[in-house]
């Protein structure tokens, strides 16, 4: 799946400039990052929601969405056909078959999954040998930031408020990722 060429206007039906400027630096980096892949289908959007972000970095649709519709939006993926199949259900336990795709995406969504391990371990299965995920999530460098810049309360709240569970940095993920 190739990724497409990111263009920072396709952001702005996000009315908050700062949310624009925010997925403006992180699609960026995420278009720059997948060009040194070779991805194919079958794929899946892990948290796919409406499937905005996939439609703006990748030229073909994924073939499966999975969300759990918990902001209500999968109802436009579907109506606007970001994906060949849309499953409402739980990242921690999918009714794709094991070892079933060669790619699997999310965006900033596996960090507000309470049960971070069963969802890595369900994209194992779900991978056929040599496949990949690809995802993004806000780092423990997140918060460092925003205790830094304006409070370790203000970052703390801001960490709850946005359902961040699991904020760690590469060398934590790399031991998650590795355990499965």
């Amino acid at each position: 799946m190739k990724s497409k060429i990111f263009k920072l206007k396709s952001l702005l039906k996000y009315k908050n400039t700062a949310i624009i400027l925010f997925r403006g630096i992180e699609m960026k980096m995420v278009s720059v990052m997948l060009k040194k892949y070779k991805l194919s289908s079958p794929s899946l959007d892990l948290g796919s929601g409406d499937g905005f972000i996939s439609s703006i970095l990748f030229k073909k649709r994924f073939d499966i969405g999975v969300d759990n519709d918990e902001n209500k939006d999968t109802l436009l993926a579907i109506k606007n056909k970001r994906y060949k199949k849309v499953l409402i259900e739980s990242a921690e336990k999918m009714s794709v078959k094991k070892k079933s795709l060669n790619f699997v995406f999310s965006n900033s969504v596996i960090e507000h999954i309470p049960n971070n391990k069963a969802v890595l371990s369900e994209v194992s299965r779900v991978l056929k040998p040599g496949g990949y995920l690809i995802f993004t999530c806000p780092s423990v460098y997140f918060t460092q930031f925003l205790s830094e810049k304006y409070s370790s309360v203000y970052a703390s709240l801001r960490n709850k408020q946005l359902n961040h569970f699991h904020l760690l940095n590469h060398k934590q993920w790399t031991k998650r990722l590795n355990k499965v």
